[in-house]
């Protein structure tokens, strides 16, 4: 049984952002092809009108670049929780 569900795609020439809706919470994720202040102008703007979902970001402990991009964004440690194959991965939000 999955619990996945992709529910909104936004694709742009510079990123494509996704938005998982999973065991009852919102989780984002981003492929980013090209970095500048436009790329992150446009991803804050995205993250701030949908802010009413409480979104969270799921990140591997050691992965210390991408908790430093969450960072940017005002997302903070929340929890830990380890997946069913015993890898722990951090929970951030901005709440």
């Amino acid at each position: 049984m999955t619990y996945r569900n992709d529910v909104f795609t936004h694709k742009t020439e510079s990123f494509d952002f996704y938005i998982e809706y999973t065991h009852g919470r919102y989780f984002i994720h981003q492929d980013v092809r090209v970095w500048n202040k436009a790329t992150f102008n446009a991803t804050l703007l995205l993250i701030e009108s949908l802010e009413w979902l409480s979104l969270r970001v799921c990140v591997l402990t050691t992965n210390t670049k991408l908790i430093k991009y969450s960072a940017l964004y005002g997302f903070k440690y929340s929890y830990s929780q380890t997946s069913p194959d015993g890898v722990e991965y951090h929970i951030l939000s901005r709440r």
